[in-house]
């Protein structure tokens, strides 16, 4: 009887021993970027959710000052690493909009202006 509490006791001990990490949860993001080169402007979209099976999806929309020139739509899980190109000008001033929904919750809209010079 003895031996019996006595392994238990080592097996109660060994567990609290065992440190217990809490795991760090994931804000989830949304990252555009917008270059230009020759008549072509890149729109790169990067996102990350909070857990890889999260459902992530995307309106993205290319404009010039107020006309929009392109748009796209994207999903997936857990992650988006989007890049498209469309034809653009210089001189003129453009702007991506993304917006965002993770397991069918808006994300605060995202956009990035920059002028083709």
């Amino acid at each position: 009887m003895k031996k019996r509490i006595l392994a238990m006791a080592s097996v109660l001990i060994l567990m609290l021993t065992i440190p217990a990490y809490a795991v760090q949860s994931r804000a989830p993001a949304v990252l555009p970027s917008l270059s230009f080169s020759g008549t072509k402007a890149t729109c790169e979209v990067l996102v990350t959710a909070d857990n890889y099976m999260d459902d992530i999806y995307l309106e993205i929309e290319l404009w010039r000052g107020s006309v929009k020139i392109e748009d796209w739509t994207v999903s997936g899980e857990g992650f988006i690493d989007f890049s498209k190109t469309a034809s653009v000008a210089k001189g003129n001033t453009y702007t991506l909009k993304v917006y965002a929904e993770i397991n069918n919750v808006e994300i605060t809209p995202v956009s990035l202006t920059k002028t083709y010079r």
